[in-house]
């Protein structure tokens, strides 16, 4: 399947997704990869690691993004030599890139109910009111693509997603989100935009100015 979503946010924000349904032959053809990423893919064993990777190529030259300008930190987060912030996030039938001026993180992720066995290791202590939910898998699901995407935006490692990040509660239907990281003495807010499908979610986060 081709581009599934380009979807606008605030603050100049452009969201590309895809369905991974093709084959590993497929996502192979008409894209040239730099170096760097050839090197990148070789390093992925799991054919669906593969193809989450490639699709996410595709979703880089959908948004005009010449792949060779993609560099990564030492922490092996993406940036761009344009000065342009990028996230990038798949999963085994998803994928999707972030595009803005300013630092932004981006996650996606299918349901499952796995989900609620590994709850536990990051959930806050005042989030446990998701396990007690209507729909306890869609809100961690949610919960965990928000970490994830604050994780991406953070750039900082070693952070503890149960002790360190909070989602403020949310409803069900409810696109746009807030949450808190607590670093030290220090408490930096952020804005949450939710994409909510039948199947999955994805959650962008950018910092509050």
């Amino acid at each position: 399947m081709p581009l599934r979503d380009h979807i606008f946010l605030d603050g100049n924000i452009q969201v590309f997704t895809w369905q991974i349904e093709e084959t590993l032959e497929d996502l192979k053809s008409n894209i040239l990869l730099s170096t760097v990423d050839q090197e990148r893919l070789n390093l992925r064993k799991s054919v669906h690691h593969q193809k989450g990777f490639l699709a996410t190529r595709k979703l880089i030259l959908h948004a005009g993004i010449d792949s060779g300008s993609v560099k990564y930190n030492t922490f092996g987060a993406p940036f761009l030599d344009s000065g342009k912030h990028l996230s990038i996030a798949h999963s085994k039938t998803q994928a999707g890139i972030a595009v803005g001026d300013h630092s932004l993180g981006f996650d996606i992720e299918e349901y499952h109910l796995k989900i609620q066995n590994i709850a536990p290791k990051f959930l806050h202590k005042d989030e446990y009111y998701a396990i007690e939910s209507l729909n306890p898998i869609k809100t961690l699901t949610r919960i965990w693509t928000a970490k994830e995407a604050l994780y991406k935006a953070l750039n900082i490692p070693g952070i503890s997603f149960s002790k360190q990040l909070f989602i403020t509660p949310f409803q069900t239907d409810q696109t746009k989100g807030n949450a808190e990281v607590r670093m030290g003495g220090e408490l930096r807010k952020f804005s949450l935009d939710f994409i909510l499908n039948k199947d999955h979610c994805a959650t962008l986060a950018v910092e509050n100015k």
